[in-house]
């Protein structure tokens, strides 16, 4: 008996330090990875190969562990023995979790090393193409819902004060310039505190899309029918991070605390538009990232003091060089946008977080 004690103890206490060790070549790893170029390929490389066989002892040291326990009988005298095993009875099943999803985390790995270029927008592709013909009939079906859900004609009062009505912009194009937003966000190391204002956000079904990529996520409009219809669909969803305003795009005066400002023409008439795009370029902070999907601002954003990102997206306050310096380091990051959710902890957790943060991800 005092043998069989004598081993327990060994063996929790080589359990422990295997789970130390794998640790530390976790925090390896990610500080590899902080500094991932071309030159410490073969270290992370070397760092990922010591993991997978520092996951195999920990294996065999469990399985020792199962082997011991099945074998003690279960008196009185013998139950010593068990309680020298906190961790094999008590986290036994997420140790093994752990093991079984090293697979899936080795891959996240790779897909960032070595690192390379993956571009904000897609190539132009000829009108016949099948992935045009795809988003054409997504589109027309996004509008036909949004046409649905917001029945209301535009009020009275919105229509004096030059707003237009609800008006409808492509979704797959709203989709690649938010996505292409999130990624710059990532790159300036916001992501994670993202603040999103969509301006004249009519039934608010834009508000709702963004809310999948940033953390906190407001539609502002002037017409209240239309604030309403977006009050509705939000609390139908139940996203918590969403909210509406009823408001004046061109008197607001908190574009400042968000770093990513979306307006489609919200204003009908020219020298409203004008009114509203100085309030929003002359609040907001240098190197918030503005959408603004229409000609008048392209033609404007120089005089703005705005420069092009690509796409729809202007970097505000800001010189080109900075822009393309922002893009540059925007096209290293990885296309994954999903949140991290409330999942239990893991071993994995440093490279996961690291991961996540540089647009890297696990689909489940």
């Amino acid at each position: 008996m005092c043998s069989d004690r004598r081993k327990s103890i060994e063996l929790n206490d080589l359990l422990k330090e295997k789970l130390f060790q794998a640790e530390t070549l976790v925090a390896d790893l990610v500080k590899n990875l902080e500094s991932n170029n071309l030159l410490n390929v073969a270290q992370i490389h070397n760092s990922l190969n010591a993991i997978t066989s520092h996951n195999h002892q920990i294996f065999l040291t469990m399985q020792q562990i199962s082997t011991m326990l099945q074998n003690v009988e279960h008196d009185e005298a013998n139950t010593r023995v068990t309680t020298n095993f906190p961790n094999a009875l008590t986290n036994n099943a997420q140790i093994r979790n752990w093991l079984l999803t090293w697979p899936q985390i080795d891959e996240l790995v790779k897909m960032q090393v070595p690192p390379q270029k993956r571009e904000l927008f897609r190539k132009t592709k000829a009108a016949n193409d099948i992935t045009v013909s795809q988003l054409s009939a997504y589109d027309s079906a996004f509008d036909y819902l949004r046409g649905k859900l917001n029945t209301k004609s535009q009020g009275t009062d919105a229509e004096k004060h030059g707003c237009f009505a609800d008006i409808s912009f492509p979704n797959s194009v709203f989709l690649e310039n938010i996505h292409a937003a999130y990624r710059l966000l990532l790159a300036q190391g916001v992501a994670s505190q993202s603040q999103f204002i969509d301006v004249g956000c009519g039934s608010g079904l834009k508000v709702m899309q963004a809310s999948l990529f940033f953390s906190r996520v407001v539609g502002l409009e002037y017409d209240p029918g239309y604030v309403n219809v977006a009050r509705e669909l939000l609390e139908q969803v139940h996203i918590a991070s969403c909210d509406v305003i009823h408001g004046d795009g061109i008197t607001f005066e908190g574009y400042k605390d968000f770093n990513l400002v979306y307006f489609y023409r919200p204003m009908r008439d020219p020298a409203m538009l004008n009114k509203l795009e100085n309030q929003i370029t002359s609040t907001v902070e240098p190197g918030t990232i503005l959408f603004a999907p229409y000609e008048q601002f392209y033609f404007r954003h120089k005089t703005l003091n705005c420069a092009s990102l690509g796409g729809s997206l202007y970097l505000a306050k800001s010189t080109q060089s900075q822009a393309d310096a922002l893009r540059i380091k925007a096209e290293s990051t990885g296309t994954f946008y999903k949140k991290l959710l409330n999942v239990p902890p893991s071993i994995w957790d440093p490279i996961i977080k690291f991961s996540h943060k540089n647009g890297f991800g696990l689909d489940s």
